[in-house]
């Protein structure tokens, strides 16, 4: 009943600690004719990298600040064609994560501050609608109406956080069933995290209708 395609390709740079992929699919019902098209999607990804540090090997034993500072960095374009009955649905973004972060040591103490950003395009937003309708007995009734408006879109959205952490040592000597002494280890820590509001008025994310 059915006719499914697929193919993907993938490609890694371990020099730049880069990959890309990529895949399609398609699926054609044979009954209806229905078709569901994702053509193409494509992720692609860089690992963490420090742009200030010194590749020279006596650096790392007297590394400044700023080398602590990296990035990383994401994004995924998906694109979907569907067609059920005589209804054509075609839908597009584009998502970006930007993550920065750095870990320098202070004192006998870890810090680690990092922002993350995530920025999302696309081609559609879903709107609703409270719209009065009359019914076949001649009684007016409201009703939610939904439609897609055509226009490019912007979505924005970031978080930060940071947490130290710190190791302590300790040796106990028991002498009991032969054992001597031990050494233990303590790592406190502690974190936070911010994420703003984004569903309040301020970031125009949402809007409102009336039941």
């Amino acid at each position: 009943q059915n006719i499914v395609s697929s193919a993907s390709f993938s490609k890694t740079w371990d020099e730049s600690g880069s990959s890309l992929n990529i895949n399609y699919s398609r699926t054609q019902n044979l009954s209806n004719g229905n078709i569901y098209e994702s053509l193409p999607n494509i992720s692609f990804s860089k690992s963490i990298t420090y742009p200030f540090k010194r590749d020279d090997t006596e650096s790392t034993r007297n590394q400044k600040w700023y080398e602590y500072i990296g990035y990383s960095y994401s994004g995924q374009f998906s694109n979907t064609r569907n067609k059920v009955g005589s209804n054509l649905e075609i839908h597009g973004g584009f998502e970006h994560n930007i993550a920065l972060s750095a870990s320098p040591k202070i004192g006998y103490f870890n810090i680690s501050p990092s922002v993350n950003y995530v920025e999302k395009w696309y081609n559609k937003r879903v709107k609703y609608e409270n719209k009065p309708y009359t019914t076949a007995s001649g009684e007016v009734r409201d009703s939610i109406f939904t439609s897609n408006v055509n226009e490019l879109n912007f979505v924005r959205t970031f978080n930060t956080s940071v947490s130290a952490s710190t190791k302590l040592y300790g040796i106990m000597n028991p002498n009991i069933l032969g054992v001597e002494s031990f050494r233990h280890t303590l790592m406190p820590s502690i974190s936070y995290v911010y994420t703003p509001n984004f569903a309040s008025d301020r970031w125009g994310y949402f809007d409102y209708y009336t039941l």
